[in-house]
């Protein structure tokens, strides 16, 4: 038997550049769907304002405990290229 509540909440974390799309709760953990909600404006490495989108992908990282149970965060970050090298880079993790 599968009992496994998914529920949109809004913010659960307090993540201020984090939308919280679905919170997935099991007996022993919570896994926290979210997006981020401001791109970068700037390459983090050479800082060339030329970007352009490159697609998106999934990172996890565990977080604290909380109500007793396990903290597992996807978050879907975008992924952007420099346009004169197409070296794809993410916006370094808010908060």
């Amino acid at each position: 038997m599968d009992d496994r509540i998914a529920v949109p909440v809004p913010n659960l974390l307090n993540l201020p550049d984090y939308r919280i799309i679905t919170v997935d709760e099991t007996d022993d953990a919570y896994h926290i769907a979210a997006e981020t909600l401001v791109d970068p404006t700037m390459c983090s490495h050479c800082e060339s304002a030329a970007i352009v989108g490159y697609g998106r992908r999934e990172q996890w990282t565990r977080d604290l405990p909380m109500h007793g149970k396990r903290v597992g965060l996807y978050s879907k970050r975008a992924v952007f290229a420099v346009k004169r090298v197409g070296r794809p880079f993410t916006r370094i993790c808010p908060a």
